[in-house]
């Protein structure tokens, strides 16, 4: 099977449903209240192991019994994968049909079969070779399989003869070919090269549609990083954006009890980084900020160890028992300009910290 399967294709999907800043979460985790996301990495799930399997799968051909189950596994993968595409579709397109309906170009069909299009014609040999071969309804009548065999006079590749529940109905042989099998596989397998193509064009269309709602531009600044995170969260909800919106409104909603000259040149920087989420938001680009490193400066690496601790405490409020200690330490390398004091607010010392950071107050 490994000249058969593009087994990087089911990636190349998967990568292609986590891209845009998880445009499909976005989209798919509320739809008319039901969770249609679950279903899409489902999907993926099940298509990734039946995928490999079908991969690696090899065939023990000295024992009938063995290989006929390999054969159901084999059937049954191909299956996994059909059902998977088929909700694929109805999530993706939005509606309930089902692709390759009445395609017959795969199977020739065998009588008295011929009225079953490729979909119901395979799931007919799934129930034949493995899936309940002990009951077989059709409506030509209820069947019974035999044991799978190989006939080396025959055409098929595997087959079993079909015992009518009629008196006076003559045996029938059914068989399968191989060839015929992963062609309907490999047609519903490549049908997720249409699939992407479907995100691709959704996500355009969205983008086209944002682009067109214009983001309100406020002089206060609270009010302006409210309406920013209120469109960040309707515009793809990135979590990079929007903790930086949160951070940003926790540094101007907090107050230095000293009138300090750093803080205002610190927030006017900040502006800048405001006024760039403002852009991309607006455009559409939801891309590393090019002012990421004024909010988000770098700590000396001699503080590196009490930073990576605090800063989190900062910002999710948690407890740490060494908190006290890893303000003295902040305190007894700044150089003084600014004091960290022990009954300041969180906001404060989180305010206190990007000013130290930023203009590389250290000793």
């Amino acid at each position: 099977m490994k000249n058969i399967i593009d087994i990087e294709l089911i990636t190349k999907f998967h990568d292609k449903v986590n891209s845009n800043s998880y445009f499909v979460l976005h989209r798919y985790k509320n739809v008319n209240e039901k969770n249609q996301w679950n279903i899409i990495c489902s999907c993926m799930d099940w298509i990734s192991v039946a995928i490999r399997n079908l991969y690696d799968m090899k065939n023990d051909n000295t024992n009938i019994d063995v290989l006929s189950m390999q054969t159901y596994l084999y059937i049954s993968s191909i299956d996994i994968i059909f059902e998977a595409i088929t909700q694929l579709h109805r999530v993706l397109a939005c509606d309930n049909s089902i692709p390759f309906k009445n395609d017959n170009s795969v199977f020739q069909k065998s009588t008295p079969f011929e009225h079953m299009d490729d979909n119901t014609y395979f799931k007919h040999i799934r129930a034949t070779f493995g899936a309940h071969p002990v009951n077989l309804n059709d409506k030509s009548g209820q069947w019974f399989a035999s044991w799978p065999y190989k006939d080396f006079m025959d055409e098929y590749d595997f087959q079993v003869r079909l015992y009518s529940n009629k008196p006076k109905q003559e045996d029938i042989t059914f068989g399968i070919k191989f060839n015929e099998l992963n062609n309907f596989l490999n047609l519903r397998y490549s049908y997720l090269n249409d699939l992407i193509e479907m995100i691709n064009n959704q996500y355009n269309n969205y983008v086209l549609e944002k682009k067109k709602q214009i983001i309100i531009t406020e002089k206060n600044i609270i009010k302006q990083l409210e309406i920013l995170h209120e469109e960040a969260k309707n515009r793809l909800d990135n979590d990079y954006y929007i903790y930086a919106i949160v951070d940003l409104l926790k540094i101007f909603n907090t107050q230095l009890s000293s009138d300090h000259t750093l803080e205002k040149k610190y927030k006017e920087e900040l502006k800048k980084v405001i006024d760039e989420i403002h852009k991309n938001l607006q455009n559409m680009e939801i891309v590393d900020l090019s002012t990421d490193k004024i909010l988000y400066p770098d700590y000396p690496s001699s503080l590196s160890y009490e930073m990576s601790k605090l800063l989190p405490i900062l910002s999710h409020s948690t407890h740490d028992p060494l908190f006290d200690f890893y303000l003295k330490q902040i305190n007894e390398k700044s150089n003084k300009e600014i004091i960290i004091y022990e009954n300041d607010s969180n906001n404060e010392i989180f305010l206190k910290v990007k000013i130290l950071i930023y203009f590389k107050m250290w000793l």
